[in-house]
């Protein structure tokens, strides 16, 4: 019975693909992981969803599921100054995606743009909804007021 085990596992470990999120840093608001977050995205932003769609993609031989997002931009810290911004993000199971609701003010974190002009965002961006999120957007302001970013934040947008 130990040998089954032991075989199962080597062709898990060595099956050539793994489907599984693993996001490195808690999701813990700290300083450094803020920090961290805002040097890495190419856009940080508050916004609100005006739209939502599902669409699906093939690639690598798999079909995957996504969701694209219209987001309204009401504050922003990093990237482009655009008062609508659509975000893209595989929301099947284990792929680190994320599924935004109908309606809701989120602060997401995405790197991109695409080809298509959309950026991409997951669970792994530190994304996440506005009510969750008062601490972070205040040390995001102040890493923005030390300099800790590519460009200056545009004001908030009632």
């Amino acid at each position: 019975m130990k040998w089954i085990v032991t075989a199962v596992a080597l062709i898990g470990l060595y099956s050539g693909e793994t489907f599984a999120c693993s996001c490195v840093g808690g999701p813990e608001v700290t300083r450094e992981n803020v920090e961290a977050a805002l040097k890495k995205a190419d856009l940080v932003f508050v916004g609100r969803i005006e739209s939502t769609e599902p669409f699906s993609a093939d690639e690598h031989g798999h079909t995957y599921n996504y969701q694209r997002a219209q987001f309204y931009v009401v504050q922003s810290w990093k990237g482009e100054k655009s008062v609508r911004v659509y975000t893209e993000a595989i929301t099947g199971c284990c792929m680190c995606g994320i599924w935004f609701p109908e309606k809701g003010t989120y602060l997401v974190y995405a790197s991109g743009p695409k080809p298509n002009g959309s950026y991409s965002t997951g669970i792994c961006t530190r994304t996440k909804l506005l009510e969750h999120a008062t601490e972070e957007i205040a040390l995001l302001d102040k890493l923005v007021a030390e300099g800790k970013q590519t460009s200056s934040p545009s004001p908030r947008i009632p």
